[in-house]
């Protein structure tokens, strides 16, 4: 079960629940796309019931919001949502927000500087310091990036990226629609191993024997290997 609001507020922080009880234990995932095709920062943090996700929106137009439980999207997934914004209205906060706020924002981690591709980047967020203000976040670079949010339920937030591609990428984080100090981040992304796919592999010869034992090829395999190794030593001598 999904509250979410399809009409929400540009610039201000929207929360909705993810209702996951009798559907066991598995990770949520929640990746919201602006009208310009870039993906915006979901903070997801588990509830009694299941997980609530936050996150603000910057632009006007129509979003999409993706959502994944254990890798697998959500019945009805990616929803459809409107940001709105009326003229001659600025959006609000509960406390004003201060102009030098995003220079206060900490960021760290070895994601903002290097990435391998198809596996895991990280980097935290600390807005300890920061005060009041919703975050945002980009990840533009040759290929689109699933992105993860962890709420650590101290202030600061665990961000994860999986590029797919390798090359240079663009990390851009917003706190209070203000760039926070570095911001944006340009980590280099290497290819990392692929994954060997070895069910095209056969092997035939003397001493390979698919189904049961054959004992005098089995001798003759034994006996090539050690005439290999014996050959083998002497060279090196």
């Amino acid at each position: 079960m999904l509250h979410l609001h399809l009409a929400i507020p540009v610039g201000q922080e929207h929360e909705f629940d993810i209702i996951t009880t009798g559907a066991g234990k598995a990770q949520v995932t929640v990746t919201v796309t602006s009208p310009s095709g870039k993906k915006i920062l979901a903070i997801v943090e588990e509830t009694i019931d299941g997980f609530a996700a936050r996150f603000t929106l910057n632009e006007p137009g129509p979003h999409s919001i993706a959502i994944t439980f254990g890798g697998q999207p959500i019945a009805s997934s990616p929803f459809a949502i409107m940001a709105t914004q009326e003229e001659g209205i600025t959006p609000t906060t509960a406390e004003p927000v201060q102009s030098d706020n995003a220079s206060r924002v900490k960021v760290y981690g070895d994601g903002l500087e290097r990435g391998i591709t198809n596996k895991p980047n990280e980097f935290t967020i600390d807005t300890r310091e920061a005060g009041k203000g919703g975050l945002g976040l980009t990840i533009e670079g040759p290929s689109e990036s699933r992105i993860e949010c962890r709420d650590n339920g101290d202030g600061t937030c665990l961000v994860t990226y999986f590029p797919t591609e390798p090359g240079e990428y663009k990390v851009n984080i917003l706190f209070a629609d203000m760039p926070v100090t570095g911001s944006p981040f340009t980590p280099k992304v290497s290819r990392g191993k692929e994954l060997v796919d070895v069910s095209g592999i056969t092997v035939s010869g003397p001493g390979i024997q698919p189904q049961g034992k054959d004992v005098f090829r089995s001798s003759m395999f034994a006996w090539n290997v050690v005439r290999i190794m014996t050959c083998f030593v002497c060279r090196i001598k």
